[in-house]
């Protein structure tokens, strides 16, 4: 059977004029006693005022525990007097709170985490996407912009074109990208040189891995065309095998940037599925060419 368990959200205020306040943990109140929980992150406090003792304030809100106690032996028991008289204490103020439900231990440790996590601690910083800026990427780039297939700025998806650093989900981008009956998803591992670490290679890997697994749930199995582009050391040959033969298990096309038949078999690939925009170059030739032979025929 479900216990209610009564619960406050801990406020520490530095300056009563200002009153610029900030919570930092939660006051769960039982019949006889209280469990005060702290945020993790107390280090916020610094944004109202730098002078804060950190520790000595921890150690003042955990001694709430003690205090509360000579109140409920002092013959006051009311949850709502108890939360006045030690939002009276110190800076430390107390909200109204409110109440949740747990059964067992562990749904109560659950629920409080889950509060401190909605009430108290600092949201986190959203994630980034981390892009690739390796010489792999830079070599595929340019291989596909001397093909006239990599999309300009502010070109998309629907202009048929590679699109290079396609967001694919919270924190995850495709390499390349182009749409073309199918969503065709390119990803690199570039690990070419004696320096790079086994352990840098398994993750990038696994990161591609993860990457073409999300663009088949977002664009459908049948929608999506996976590859994978690698160059690797031969140091590292052994320890990429497994991995990069589960991708190609996975539906991964492989391709191997060292070899001239794979980087030929990959270019031509995608420049046949891409639309290439205009040669301005060729169409200057062919009309300054254009414009000599009418004079030279006027003349």
């Amino acid at each position: 059977m479900d216990r209610s368990h009564r619960f406050a959200v801990l406020q520490f205020c530095a300056h009563d004029i200002r009153d610029e306040r900030l919570n930092v943990g939660l006051a769960i109140i039982s019949e006889n006693k209280i469990d005060i929980r702290l945020s993790d992150r107390l280090d916020k406090l610094k944004s109202i005022s730098a002078a804060i003792n950190l520790d000595y304030l921890r150690d003042s809100l955990r001694s709430l525990v003690e205090l509360d106690s000579h109140v409920v032996s002092s013959g006051i028991v009311s949850h709502v007097e108890r939360l006045s008289m030690l939002g009276e204490l110190g800076p430390v103020k107390t909200t109204a709170g409110g109440t949740f439900q747990a059964s067992t231990k562990y749904a109560y440790e659950e629920s409080v985490a889950n509060l401190l996590k909605s009430l108290v601690d600092p949201e986190p910083r959203p994630a980034f996407l981390k892009f690739k800026r390796s010489r792999l990427v830079g070599e595929i780039k340019s291989a596909f912009l001397g093909q006239r297939v990599l999309a300009k700025k502010g070109e998309g998806l629907e202009d048929h074109r590679v699109v290079t650093n396609l967001k694919i989900a919270e924190g995850l981008a495709a390499d390349f990208v182009l749409k073309n009956g199918a969503m065709h998803i390119i990803e690199t591992v570039d690990a070419a040189t004696e320096e790079s670490s086994a352990r840098k290679l398994v993750s990038d890997i696994a990161v591609s891995a993860l990457v073409l697994e999300q663009s088949r749930m977002n664009f459908g199995i049948n929608n999506t065309r996976s590859k994978i582009v690698f160059d690797i050391s031969s140091s590292l040959d052994r320890l990429a095998a497994p991995s990069l033969m589960a991708a190609e298990h996975q539906g991964a096309e492989l391709f191997n940037w060292a070899s001239d038949e794979d980087r030929k078999r990959l270019i031509e690939s995608v420049t046949n599925l891409a639309i290439p925009y205009e040669d301005k170059r060729r169409k200057n030739s062919s009309v300054i060419h254009t414009s000599r032979q009418s004079r030279f025929r006027l003349n």
